[in-house]
């Protein structure tokens, strides 16, 4: 009769131990969220001299937007040839000349590293009296320009002064905005065309325009800044990664040498520099720019 009774609690027992043996721990995998940024990319050169290509402190992706540049002359203000900020592969690669491409000129940039998105290039021809209006890649869905680098180049053998420059994408979003502008015409102007040709386009240039696609995930908020040889207007950039879309310089008496051009969205709101050897002659400038998730 003993056994009798034993034998239930020891099939509950033995299926209680079934149970558990049964029981297996799958660990969850946890959800990785890729952040939109990938830190950012800084390059400087001291010292150099024509164009030269300089190791960032780390490489450039290959999406990526430019959110500071700054170039000047070494040695005094210059007639003007060539301006260029790009990114050469995973360096960069800076130029500020005259006619000679032998003074010496001071170059930093940074970029912010983007995930996703596409790049692109594009490069045109125009003179000074026209805003050169230059064809681009269509946008994706659901995505947003930035500008990755640029350069303008006066042809080989010339330089003369500056009054205005400018890259700024069209409101239609399908071409680019440009300009290089001295006074070698008496009306100023500038008049929207494309491909025009003829003794009355202004001074010849080359401009190349490199640039991003990036998702619109990655963008946190957009907008302008301006500003003067007086310093910056009220608006500012907030705090945290930014990315240049477009920018205007502009002299607001005649035009000059040039000394310095320089865009910093982190600058304690942002600020820009386009001058000569000296700092009273009217200048006005212009910045679009979205800001960036992602660390700091």
């Amino acid at each position: 009769m003993r056994l009798a009774f034993l034998a239930p609690a020891l099939a509950l027992t033995l299926a209680a131990s079934v149970a558990q043996a049964q029981m297996v721990y799958i660990p969850t995998t946890p959800t990785i969220r890729l952040l939109p940024t990938n830190g950012t990319s800084f390059a400087e050169t001291t010292g150099a001299r024509g164009s030269v290509t300089t190791a960032p402190d780390r490489p450039i992706a290959t999406v990526s937007a430019l959110s500071m540049f700054a170039l000047g002359f070494e040695n005094g203000d210059h007639k003007f040839r060539r301006i260029q900020v790009l990114p050469n592969g995973a360096s960069a690669r800076f130029a500020l000349n005259d006619l000679g491409d032998d003074d010496p000129f001071t170059a930093r940039a940074r970029w912010v590293n983007i995930v996703g998105g596409s790049a692109h290039s594009v490069t045109a021809n125009s003179g000074g009296g026209v805003i050169a209006q230059v064809a681009i890649t269509a946008a994706p869905a659901n995505h947003t320009f930035v500008l990755r680098g640029f350069e303008f180049r006066r042809a080989a053998g010339t330089d003369a002064n500056i009054r205005a420059m400018s890259i700024n994408l069209a409101p239609a979003g399908d071409m680019l905005e440009i300009t290089l502008v001295d006074d070698e015409r008496l009306d100023l102007r500038p008049r929207r065309a494309v491909g025009r040709s003829g003794p009355d386009v202004g001074r010849r240039y080359t401009v190349v325009v490199q640039y991003a696609w990036v998702p619109n995930t990655a963008i946190a908020a957009r907008g302008t800044i301006t500003g003067s040889e007086r310093g910056r207007d009220t608006a500012r950039v907030p705090a945290g990664l930014a990315a240049i879309q477009g920018f205007s310089f502009n002299f607001g008496n005649s035009d000059h040498h040039l000394l310095t051009a320089a865009i910093d969205l982190n600058d304690d709101g942002g600020s820009a520099k386009f001058q000569d050897n000296n700092l009273d002659d009217p200048m006005r400038y212009e910045v679009r720019y979205v800001t960036l998730h992602g660390p700091t």
